[in-house]
């Protein structure tokens, strides 16, 4: 009983932290552009922009379910099958702090396709890394063309940050050699643990079993598809952002937009205690802006604007799959995934 108040316990103090945070961070930035400023974003909106951006985001979660299915090397019939477990990881991204809609993607992997944990979890990690690799990359190209214009001191800051992209994406290139080399050294650590630890050696034991599955993908067949699919789930997440800035009013270039949004992108993948990704995503979002010469009190209102309408956005896509999963069969008994 006292370990079950004690988790409860533990369970309000993360709520009430995650809103104090949600509070704080929210709060300092609307001191610097005030709601007003917001509101009035959405009283000038455009419908249709939104319609298509909504178009977008929808085709893009489809190409997020096409790299699982390849990642997963087609042993499940149809990529369709994947489609509401990543509307609801988006969704769950979105609404959830500190990033849980990721264990909802393994945990559904698992209740509904009887993918192994250890599997997900390597699934999971193999398309974050790809994820991060593609948005480093499209930073340096768009950064590439658009910094020829020398800004002085803003265009410094902008190089630094290219850098730091690129140096973090070259170590992350040789995370799998160095994994695969660690393998036996994680072997023998719980080998070595005391019989009461055992569901952590079992949990090991999935982890490596998951990970020896995906180095072991062939790279044309596999790496190579899941990479260049990963290219357009981020043109097209820039895009939607790009369409939804062009529904609010704010007309910019796509090179801008890919450069402003990643900081937003790379601050919301951090595993804030933020309540709907809010405040997470305007701080990233403000500080990429702002280093492209926009009015601050413009980067915060277009950052709460856009969020709002990505929230609503997957809102709708993840309800539905929800929806889905809730009201399924039990998706495929004799898939093992291991």
């Amino acid at each position: 009983m006292q370990g079950i108040f004690t988790s409860k316990v533990r369970r309000s103090l993360r709520r009430a932290l995650s809103i104090l945070f949600t509070i704080s961070v929210v709060g300092l930035l609307l001191w610097r552009a005030s709601p007003q400023k917001i509101l009035a974003l959405f009283h000038r909106i455009i419908p249709a922009w939104l319609l298509l951006g909504g178009i977008i985001y929808g085709l893009t979660n489809c190409l997020r379910a096409l790299r699982v299915f390849i990642l997963c090397r087609r042993e499940v019939p149809g990529v369709l099958v994947f489609l509401p477990v990543v509307f609801a990881q988006s969704f769950l991204n979105n609404l959830l702090p500190a990033r849980l809609g990721e264990a909802a993607f393994i945990y559904f992997l698992h209740s509904k396709y009887r993918i192994k944990w250890g599997k997900g979890t390597a699934l999971l990690a193999v398309a974050r890394i790809l994820d991060y690799e593609v948005v480093a990359f499209l930073f340096l190209l768009s950064g590439s063309f658009y910094l020829t214009r020398g800004w002085g001191n803003q265009g410094i800051l902008l190089w630094w940050a290219g850098l730091i992209l690129l140096c973090t994406s070259v170590f992350i290139l040789f995370l799998p050699w160095l994994g695969k080399r660690m393998f036996s050294l994680v072997e023998v650590a719980f080998s070595n643990e005391p019989a009461s630890s055992s569901w952590l050696r079992k949990l090991n034991a999935q982890l490596l079993v998951g990970f020896r599955y995906l180095s072991g993908a062939d790279w044309r067949t596999v790496i190579s598809p899941a990479l260049f699919c990963s290219l357009f789930i981020w043109l097209g997440t820039f895009a939607w952002f790009h369409v939804f800035l062009a529904g609010l009013g704010f007309h910019t270039g796509f090179l801008e937009v890919v450069i402003g949004a990643t900081f937003a992108v790379l601050s919301k993948a951090l595993p804030w205690l933020t309540v709907g990704g809010l405040g997470a995503h305007e701080s990233g979002w403000t500080l990429g802006f702002t280093l492209l010469g926009w009015d601050i009190q413009d980067a915060i209102a277009s950052g709460f604007a856009v969020n709002l309408l990505v929230l609503l956005t997957s809102s709708i896509y993840g309800l539905l799959g929800l929806a889905w999963l809730q009201w399924s069969s039990k998706g495929f008994p004799d898939f093992e995934g291991s």
